[in-house]
């Protein structure tokens, strides 16, 4: 496992996605699908680029679901929840809501997913306003 863990930190950035996927793949083979938790934490905290972080938290959360792990799986769906904006990343907050919460969380929970959406609509919104609209060239638009 080591030769994988050191592939991974070996191989340019746009292939690492691939070569956690095949880590990932011959770890659940050789040491089961709970070993595969400390691989996953490394991939997402620290291995990827934010764009591949969606990727691998979805799988994630997966995992954790299938082991029966739900709180676990809502914590990865958090944690992913930082990188994903609610208006473009449309799949992910979907899958959060229709395939995870509407069939394993309760009021509360389903009310606390509805309240991190919310707050990054807001701080995503507030981004474009602050760094990107201001350097858009609004002449065009005055009449």
């Amino acid at each position: 496992m080591k030769v994988y863990d050191e592939a991974t930190k070996a191989v340019p950035k746009h292939e690492k996605l691939s070569m956690y996927e095949i880590y990932i793949a011959r770890a659940v083979e050789i040491l089961g699908i709970p070993k595969t938790r400390g691989i996953y934490e490394q991939v997402i905290e620290f291995g990827l680029p934010d764009k591949d972080v969606k990727t691998m938290c979805l799988k994630y959360a997966e995992v954790e679901k299938s082991l029966g792990e739900i709180d676990r799986a809502r914590g990865v769906y958090i944690f992913a929840s930082q990188f994903l904006d609610p208006r473009s990343d449309v799949e992910f907050w979907n899958k959060w809501h229709d395939e995870f919460e509407v069939q394993h969380g309760n009021e509360d929970t389903f009310r606390e997913m509805l309240r991190i959406r919310e707050r990054k609509e807001k701080s995503f919104f507030l981004y474009r306003v602050t760094y990107i609209f201001p350097s858009f060239p609004m002449t065009n638009f005055v009449t």
